[in-house]
């Protein structure tokens, strides 16, 4: 039992938390060894890697004192994250970090609305004709890929496409439906040899990584990739959003900064600045080691989308749309 409006937290999310809070406890332990703070890591890289490295100017991050209780640094470093992401989203919109702009600026953060540099950025699956190659290729539910002599070794058509040399005949009646619409809509074709083979690797390709990840980052992928995908957009097949985060990195971020989604939410944000929260100084530790994790995270977001931003500047978009 549990609420709609809760953040599904699965054992995998459990272990993969622990694992993460453990490798950044462990880099402290090493970084307090060689007399190295983590904060004035995170400065440098934001404060001066980045301003150098990029044509943003200006981006900074503050963060309390070494010796400040753990309390005290909470309470400084949540706004700054928020103030981060702030500035990044004013260079993204006026060109530039206009910190009196952000000053006056009264409106709450939405995650949401915080955008990317680049036009094309994420790409998520749309429509029915979406849904029923994933149903197709990839669910475990299709059945296509049941058929003599392979029904136990397998568990998706398109392993079993890849693996073995199949015939349109090695189908019983009431799959040759399904093989007749991707036959007839160019997904599939028959071989020399009679065999039922993959007309465009890139397109399968692509709704496999969605069916797997949900979201795919557009230019992380090669030009042959981004051109097919540009293809399924005019198709209506994908769609594209141009924000900083992805839906589920913002489903994450909320989940441990505020109760605007999320019946279950840590509120760490809200609690240390309403002062709701717990008084005892291991949790307040380790609410401190969450917030350190969560400005990483930023970090490597902001530091990508320049990447990708300088990617796109010198190949140029147009290289990947038809001809």
């Amino acid at each position: 039992m549990r609420s709609i409006n809760e953040y599904l937290i699965s054992f995998r999310f459990h272990g993969k938390t622990l694992l993460s809070h453990i490798q950044l406890a462990l880099y402290l332990h090493y970084l307090k060894e060689n007399e190295i703070s983590i904060e004035n890591v995170l400065t440098h890289q934001v404060n001066e890697v980045l301003n150098e490295k990029f044509e943003i100017k200006g981006l900074t991050i503050s963060f309390a004192s070494e010796n400040a209780t753990p309390l005290e640094k909470i309470r400084f470093i949540a706004p700054e994250l928020e103030f981060l992401i702030k500035q990044y989203q004013c260079y993204v919109e006026e060109g530039f970090i206009d910190f009196d702009l952000i000053k006056i600026s009264s409106s709450q953060l939405h995650l949401s609305k915080v955008k990317s540099k680049l036009q094309k950025k994420f790409i998520y699956g749309k429509g029915d004709e979406f849904l029923r190659l994933k149903y197709y290729f990839f669910s475990g539910n299709s059945m296509l890929y049941y058929i003599e002599p392979f029904k136990e070794k397998y568990r998706t058509f398109y392993q079993l496409l890849t693996s073995e040399n199949i015939g349109y005949d090695d189908f019983q009646d009431y799959q040759k439906g399904d093989i007749d619409y991707l036959i007839s809509h160019d997904y599939l074709f028959k071989d020399q040899d009679g065999f039922l083979r993959i007309k465009n690797q890139e397109l399968v390709f692509v709704i496999g990584k969605l069916h797997y990840e949900d979201v795919l980052s557009f230019w992380h992928y090669s030009p042959e990739i981004r051109q097919e995908i540009l293809n399924m957009e005019q198709n209506g097949i994908v769609r594209f959003e141009n924000t900083l985060f992805t839906i589920e990195e913002r489903k994450y971020l909320n989940y441990y900064l505020n109760k605007k989604e999320f019946s279950n939410s840590l509120d760490l944000r809200n609690k240390y600045l309403h002062g709701t929260n717990s008084s005892s100084e291991d949790e307040q530790q380790n609410d401190y080691l969450r917030l350190l994790k969560l400005i990483i995270l930023v970090i490597y977001k902001i530091k990508d989308d320049l990447i990708l931003y300088e990617t796109e500047q010198k190949t140029g978009a147009n290289n990947v749309y038809k001809k």
